[in-house]
């Protein structure tokens, strides 16, 4: 237990900024459901509210632009998660 704990804690120093940045294209994504789903309800153009259209452009917005630079982040870490975690499976002799 101790060890996932520091595993989970070293995976997130490495990787916070990433995870943080993770976290607000979900949450992005997780506002612009009601939005969607409005969107998709309504049956012709003239129908749409104004508001709701420009609200959710910025939220799509801001989901592509987290998303995106969550993925260069990763990217540019010379030592990613899975390598972390791979190497603690092979130092315990662990076979998946």
């Amino acid at each position: 237990m101790k060890s996932t704990k520091k595993m989970l804690l070293t995976a997130f120093q490495k990787n916070g900024l990433a995870i943080m940045v993770a976290a607000l294209g979900f949450t992005s994504s997780v506002i612009m459901i009601p939005y969607d789903e409005y969107l998709a309800s309504v049956g012709t153009e003239s129908e749409v509210d104004e508001n709701s259209i420009t609200v959710w452009r910025w939220l799509s917005a801001a989901r592509a632009a987290f998303s995106s630079i969550g993925w260069i982040l990763l990217a540019a870490q010379a030592t990613l998660p899975y390598n972390f975690m791979a190497s603690q499976l092979v130092r315990r002799k662990i076979s998946f």
